[in-house]
């Protein structure tokens, strides 16, 4: 909060959490969505900005990787808090720049996340599961002793 203030950040807020069902809101009244997480096992809130049209600025971290395309729809910076806030400066005071990445979000996530990609990889992995567990069931059947009886 003090560096937003030292940059004259007069638009400024640190959320916190917030309910889910207020999340909608959140994106559109948004201006820019700013992560620098370096804990995300899967990064839904950033795919969540991105498809609600906003610029991303997060930290480098794999979890980012097809959300946030680096000078596309936003940037990835190490997590130094002096870059992230010189960067968000820079972000707002180029709205060309802001409109760009905001235009560019929902087609990322669109191609990259969207829900015919993710169902047809789940069903790929299912698949692939499928005739593993199938390929391990019938080398054990067959390796095991299997006694026949005279008849």
């Amino acid at each position: 909060k003090k560096l937003g203030s030292k940059l004259s950040l007069d638009r400024f807020h640190m959320t916190g959490a917030m309910p889910i069902d207020d999340m909608p809101k959140v994106y559109c009244d948004a201006d820019i969505f700013v992560f620098p997480s370096v804990s995300e096992v899967h990064p839904m809130v950033a795919i969540e900005a991105a498809a609600s049209g906003l610029p991303l600025i997060v930290a480098k971290d794999p979890a980012y990787k097809g959300v946030v395309i680096d000078n596309k729809n936003g940037y990835v910076l190490p997590l130094d808090k002096e870059i992230f806030a010189k960067t968000v400066v820079k972000l707002l005071k180029n709205p060309a720049l802001m409109k760009k990445f905001s235009k560019n979000s929902p087609k990322i996530v669109e191609k990259n996340f969207g829900s015919d990609l993710l169902i047809n990889k789940l069903i790929a992995f299912y698949d692939q599961t499928i005739r593993e567990y199938q390929r391990k069931s019938s080398s054990k059947h067959s390796n095991s002793y299997s006694p026949t009886l005279p008849l």
